[in-house]
């Protein structure tokens, strides 16, 4: 448990001698026992028996992370990447204000479970900025995906999966106030929903991407409102709602989601709009009332500020 002023640092030795690079150590493993739909040998290797259906807590405990930032990891460990891994975290678990910065592969991982994660903020990874997987059916609200230097054009700043139709239970988090953000010019991509998630999210800023949302193999969800991006922004994008033999996101341009693409103005990530919002509290009463869209309202109002590296 950090502080504002006093976070919590996991960062390379070599930051002494300002050599560090991402992939410097492996990063960040929390394993709990709650559900993970599908365990790959790699996983299996780092989590052990945690997060089998028929060993399944879904209120595990595991703890608080709070003002933590872990920098340079993403080394792998058994062909897993991520610099926060969130094994199997179960909805008694407590995390906010966490970053990953530079880290090589994904900034923030979370593979099943049901946890709910607060003012997160990944910024300059290597890979993904934040993945959710293996049927995570958590909440998330005031998260940020900053990409401020060119890596390749591959890059997705926030990809939501869920390993497969088979396989219980499937992704479907709920999410509100999400900015995710490149440097202009660059050919990042926003956000790709794919591998049979479902989900809810809204108030979301995409801008400065090369494809705003990407939706594969999802026509049935997006129109039963399974899969629902929602009361959201997509401006400067090269294309906002991407479509072709997979993706169906331009079905998210109908009316009933309420989205935008009229441009806000914006300081790097921080920046809002109040003119399509909704009020997430009204769904979950874990939300924190907010009637605009974005994860930093404004400067006067920026949760990462002192505590996170830039």
């Amino acid at each position: 448990i950090g502080t504002e002023l006093e976070p919590i640092v996991f960062t390379s030795i070599a930051e002494q001698s300002n050599t560090a690079l991402p992939g410097d150590w492996v990063g960040l493993h929390v394993n709990g026992q709650a559900a993970v739909n599908e365990r790959s040998e790699g996983l299996l290797l780092i989590i052990g028996k945690y997060g089998r259906l028929e060993d399944e807590i879904a209120d595990d405990n595991s703890g608080i992370l709070s003002y933590i930032s872990v920098q340079y990891a993403g080394e792998p460990i058994n062909n897993e990447y991520g610099g926060i891994n969130l094994n199997g975290v179960g909805s008694s678990t407590k995390i906010d204000h966490i970053q990953a910065y530079k880290c090589l592969g994904t900034g923030l991982k979370i593979r099943g479970g049901n946890v709910n994660i607060a003012n997160c903020l990944s910024t300059q990874s290597y890979g993904s900025g934040i993945i959710w997987d293996n049927g995570w059916t958590g909440k998330g609200q005031y998260w940020i995906v900053n990409q401020t230097e060119f890596i390749n054009d591959t890059i997705t700043l926030l990809t939501g999966r869920s390993n497969s139709l088979n396989q219980a239970p499937r992704s479907n988090p709920i999410l509100s106030n999400i900015t995710l953000t490149s440097f202009p010019g660059m050919e990042s991509r926003g956000m790709r929903l794919t591998n049979a998630t479902l989900g809810n999210v809204n108030n979301m800023i995409v801008t400065n991407t090369k494809r705003g949302i990407r939706a594969d193999f999802s026509v049935q969800e997006i129109l039963n409102k399974q899969l629902s991006v929602s009361h959201s922004v997509l401006f400067n994008n090269f294309i906002n709602f991407y479509d072709n033999e997979e993706s169906a996101a331009s079905l998210f341009q109908d009316a009933s989601f309420n989205n935008s693409i009229e441009a806000i103005q914006m300081n790097g990530y921080i920046g809002s709009s109040t003119q399509n919002a909704t009020d997430p509290s009204v769904i979950d009463v874990w939300f924190k009332p907010s009637k605009y869209v974005g994860a930093v309202e404004n400067d006067q109002n920026d949760w990462t500020k002192n505590w996170a590296k830039q």
